[in-house]
């Protein structure tokens, strides 16, 4: 085949060397040379890079076949060009495949969704000083106890339709629970906190995704308006939502909110149940309760029930527990006396009589295992030398939402700094409707109350 047979755009076709005339080393096809050229990623952007020849070349059919096959591709392998037409002109490239869709979000089998590269970044971030004193932080070893919360109980106020559709929204999620809220608490007062604290959380500019989704309330289980209620708040990177649950409650001069994952289970880190009818008051010293803990301890150390809950949820012993301590007791004992051995007493006044709420310190990740202390429990006669103890039904705190204490009795609202004021009534006339439209100030409309990219953050 002649040089001058082939036009000199082909020549260069590809950035080829420049043929020195030896007929041994022919000019390689345009096939050959695209299958040197890297295709884009995108079939948007065009099928190829590289203008298509306005004539097929020749090819020599009685010498060279071998040198026309193509190169064996690993997977799968394509027939070689030889055996194709008298043609040289190579196959149109056809789009890469798409992607199988990931699952969703928020599905019951734990499965995460599919990486948005907005919402991906996992390193430590902290809140920025600048936030020093204008954003109440409780240290970890001086949070009281977070009693009775778990995640069915947390949604169960929510609407049917929001339960259902928070998963499809964008980014990583954490539920908010704002302290005082109620469920007729009006939408842009749960909103204002909650954006308020966000803004002091992560740095400026960090959160342009962010978004806070009050969803609203099914009014037709006709729940005490002090239950929980739970504000979505969205569009967070694993950062963000490490650093809120990792915090677990903030607070500005506006409010203040806890923070609890979003659709996974919530499991306990203590266990709770309270008596009454036991006549001992407490003492500043703790005396009362040092005694009545070592009553209960005997009582329960020889009670089937508790030895049942104790064998059913084994997991409440720490992983690193060492059972050898040179004692002639069972194993099974042992175990039990481990439980017990953590059980503490601390007692308050309720109405002008002792109540004393009984915590089991634990490490379990069951959810039900609250549930099936209680149950135990209640099975069991307590007959201490100052009287008959009975279970107490739990109470509801106002402002935190845990069952452990009154609100007149809430530790919370005894920390330094602990903002005074409460989210305001619901508005007598119009007002703001939960999540259809009503947001702050008046503007928050649609279903869900997605707004985009905008963020309080910002």
């Amino acid at each position: 085949m002649d040089l001058h047979e082939i036009p000199t755009k082909e020549r260069t076709h590809g950035l080829q060397p420049p043929h020195n005339g030896d007929p041994s080393h022919p000019p390689p096809s345009p096939a050959q040379t695209s299958e040197r050229i890297p295709q884009p990623s995108n079939p948007i952007l065009g099928r190829n890079i590289t203008p298509e020849p306005k004539q097929p070349l020749k090819t020599d059919k009685g010498k060279g076949k071998d040198r026309h096959k193509r190169a064996q591709a690993p997977n799968p392998a394509p027939e070689p060009l030889s055996r194709q037409p008298d043609t040289s002109r190579s196959p149109p490239s056809s789009p890469p495949a798409s992607p199988s869709p990931g699952p969703r979000e928020g599905h019951d089998d734990g499965t995460p969704r599919a990486v948005d590269p907005d919402f991906a970044y996992a390193g430590t971030i902290h809140i920025p000083p600048s936030s020093e004193g204008r954003l109440v932080q409780i240290p970890e070893d001086e949070r009281p106890r977070i009693i009775g919360i778990t995640r069915e109980k947390l949604e169960k106020a929510l609407d049917l339709d929001y339960k259902t559709s928070f998963p499809d929204y964008p980014g990583h999620k954490v539920y908010a629970q704002v302290v005082s809220g109620n469920i007729t608490t009006p939408t842009a007062f749960l909103v204002q906190v909650l954006e308020d604290i966000i803004a002091l959380t992560f740095d400026h500019g960090s959160a342009t995704h962010v978004d806070v989704c009050p969803g609203a309330p099914d009014l037709s289980l006709k729940l005490p308006d002090a239950h929980p209620y739970p504000v979505l708040i969205c569009g967070l990177t694993v950062a963000q939502q490490e650093l809120l649950l990792r915090q677990e409650v903030l607070a500005t001069d506006s409010g203040a909110a806890f923070f609890y994952p979003f659709a996974q289970t919530i499991p306990p880190k203590t266990l709770h149940f309270a008596l009454t009818g036991i006549a001992l008051e407490p003492d500043e010293l703790g005396v009362n309760d040092r005694r009545i803990a070592t009553e209960l301890h005997n009582i329960l150390i020889k009670e089937i029930e508790f030895h049942k809950f104790v064998d059913k949820h084994s997991d409440i012993i720490p992983p690193t527990w060492n059972p050898d301590n040179g004692s002639d007791d069972s194993f099974d004992n042992i175990h039990r006396q481990f439980v017990l051995q953590r059980l503490e007493v601390q007692s308050l006044m309720h109405k002008g009589l002792p109540l004393h709420n009984i915590y089991l310190p634990i490490t379990t990740m069951a959810p039900n295992a609250a549930e099936d202390l209680v149950k135990a429990m209640k099975k069991i006669k307590f007959k201490t030398t100052k009287g008959l103890g009975t279970i107490a039904n739990p109470f509801l705190c106002g402002t935190c939402k845990l069952t452990d204490h009154p609100e007149s009795s809430c530790p919370y609202t005894k920390l330094e700094g602990w903002p005074t004021k409460r989210p305001g009534p619901p508005p007598t006339c119009g007002g703001y409707g939960r999540g259809f439209g009503g947001g702050r100030g008046g503007g928050r409309g649609g279903r869900g109350g997605y707004r985009g990219d905008r963020g309080r953050g910002a």
